[in-house]
């Protein structure tokens, strides 16, 4: 993985993951599990009342920030594997806990946090679930 991708859980490649689960024909108990267990993990790591947003900084540039927004929920790409909070890694591959610390270029060129779960949670885990319960 590039510099700025660590070992961590993903909010963005878990709904991929799930999303293939779910397609197999007669799943197994443990694939249903998987499929709970992931769902669970992703209702439980989602970053609540929190948006992302687009601004314009002190130099007049379009910055990525979150911002808070009642009722919204967006999910980090990753998510540290000893706390499971959200971590953010620039080009010198430090992880901080603060999207703002990471730099301008980065924090505006990578996707570090996205609405990737919501579908998936609201529409498409609820459909399987009635059809495999």
């Amino acid at each position: 993985a590039r510099r700025f991708e660590p070992a961590s859980l993903s909010g963005q490649e878990t709904v991929g993951i799930v999303h293939f689960l779910m397609s197999l024909p007669d799943p197994s108990e443990h694939v249903v599990a998987a499929v709970d267990g992931a769902v669970a993990w992703l209702e439980a790591a989602a970053l609540r009342d929190t948006t992302e947003v687009f601004i314009t900084d002190a130099q007049g540039r379009r910055d990525r920030v979150l911002a808070p927004k009642p009722g919204a929920r967006i999910w980090a790409r990753f998510y540290a594997l000893d706390t499971n909070q959200p971590i953010y890694i620039g080009r010198d591959a430090v992880i901080r806990h603060d999207l703002m610390e990471i730099e301008h270029e980065r924090r505006n060129g990578y996707r570090y946090v996205g609405v990737w779960a919501e579908t998936l949670l609201d529409k498409d885990y609820p459909a399987w679930k009635a059809a495999h319960h």
